[in-house]
């Protein structure tokens, strides 16, 4: 005698899969920049930064190097946090191609922008791994069919 499925079981409503793979998404960029960070990849990215700052037009200070980033570990995750979860989000709903890389792009830019201008308050504040971040997201979707969809 064959046991049945029982007759309570649901599929995933589109809600469902909405929040499936936004937190998916989320946590795959999350880890993978914890690894990179943890294991010390952006570092050499970090110092080439430091010293394109030192460098003409910003002028960097000594001492401003020697005081090192301007955030701690924690507030730089907890940035790549909310910029991964509001990023993933957006991206993940957009229609076209076209639009999920100018979002991306401009993402990117709103981040990169206040890493070149700190040098006018003579600190230093590496971006690097936000910027992996957005970069992540955008491959992610724009390369994996699961992480988009369209609006119904």
């Amino acid at each position: 005698m064959a046991k049945e499925a029982p007759a309570h079981t649901r599929k995933l409503d589109h809600t469902d899969a909405v929040w499936l793979r936004w937190v998916i998404l989320s946590i795959c960029v999350l880890a993978g920049e914890t690894l990179l960070l943890v294991s010390g990849y952006f570092e050499p990215l970090n110092a080439a930064h430091t010293a394109l700052l030192q460098g003409a037009p910003f002028y960097l200070s000594e001492q401003a190097v020697q005081q090192g980033n301007v955030l701690s570990p924690q507030l730089s995750f907890v940035y790549s946090l909310v910029l991964v979860l509001y990023g993933s989000a957006v991206l993940m709903h957009q229609r076209s191609l076209g639009s999920r890389c100018l979002l991306a792009f401009l993402a990117m830019v709103a981040v990169a922008l206040p890493g070149l201008l700190c040098a006018l308050a003579d600190c230093v504040l590496h971006v690097v791994p936000q910027l992996f971040c957005i970069a992540a997201i955008c491959l992610a979707v724009v390369c994996i069919p699961f992480f988009r969809f369209s609006r119904a």
